[in-house]
């Protein structure tokens, strides 16, 4: 008679060792997430450097082409600067185009309101650790918006200058537009741009106007910053007032930024550097004015 051998039937797990088991996984998951965020952060903080580098590239072509460097102008009185004509006024964003690969939108928008692919976002002026559109396609002014202020204190298209600004005088070509050779402090010493402060509560924006407008408008405000303070985005303006313990001059003139370590920097010599919001805020400022004989050493 054949005798047959048994084989025992796996055992099922307990209940208690199906929540071990997804307990685990939750710590590993909880454990990776922060290390994925992080990977992330770095990824878009290098990416927002990169495109502060290629700016530093067409801030010196720009130079080198037209004697000059690239401004806001801030007076009507310039509109016509480089290409531009008509009823808008060229900023720092718009002249730096063609040193961008954008010579045809630089071309197609001369004197004309932006319609069409001209509203679309430009990848060197959005800043990735905020993810926003950057296209403003209503609002006091329309087309691709900017993550990244130049600071007006080195340049501003008037006879007499940002008031208060620049720590003295040294006036090119237009009123106060500088040189890189003429910048006193010496361009290693002094921003050309940095990233803008912006409410969070703003990153979904698509309305140009005011503190947020599009590259091709050249006021103070917008794409221009005159503030000495930097501070990482927040929920309000009173909130950034409590933060730099000052509400001078709101969250539209401030620099700042996604990143928890501090604000992205392009210096005159094409150095990109991050600075940390706790900076003091009269060495930012001399970093701010190109003409302040006040040399600050950044560590």
């Amino acid at each position: 008679m054949a005798r047959f051998k048994l084989t025992p039937r796996g055992r099922a797990f307990t209940l208690i060792e199906l929540l071990v088991v997804i307990a685990i996984i939750a710590i590993l998951v909880g454990l990776l997430l922060p290390a994925v965020q992080k990977v992330r952060q770095a990824a878009a903080r290098m990416s927002s450097s990169n495109n502060l580098k290629q700016m530093g590239i067409a801030f010196h072509s720009h130079n080198d082409t037209y004697q000059y460097l690239p401004h806001n102008n801030g007076l009507q009185a310039y509109a016509n600067v480089n290409n531009l004509t008509g009823g808008y006024v060229a900023s720092w964003g718009y002249q730096i185009l063609p040193f961008i690969e954008q010579e045809n939108l630089y071309k197609s928008m001369v004197g004309v309101a932006p319609t069409g692919t001209q509203l679309s976002s430009l990848k060197t002026f959005n800043d990735p650790g905020r993810g926003r559109p950057n296209s403003a396609i209503s609002g006091a002014t329309n087309g691709p918006m900017t993550d990244y202020a130049i600071n007006v204190n080195v340049n501003y298209g008037s006879s007499t200058g940002w008031p208060g600004c620049c720590g003295g005088g040294g006036t090119n070509q237009k009123g106060n537009i500088r040189t890189i050779q003429g910048i006193i402090d010496g361009s290693s010493n002094t921003i050309l741009v940095g990233t803008k402060y912006v409410q969070i509560s703003q990153y979904t924006r698509t309305s140009g106007d005011g503190w947020d407008e599009v590259i091709v408008w050249g006021s103070q405000g917008g794409a221009g910053r005159t503030g000495n303070a930097t501070a990482p985005d927040g929920s309000n303006v009173a909130g950034l007032a409590a933060y730099l313990q000052d509400g001078t001059y709101g969250a539209g003139d401030y620099f700042g930024g996604p990143y928890p370590g501090g604000s992205m920097f392009l210096f005159g010599d094409g150095a990109v550097r991050m600075i940390p919001y706790s900076i003091d805020r009269t060495n930012l400022r001399n970093l701010l004015w190109p003409a302040d004989a006040q040399v600050v050493n950044l560590p």
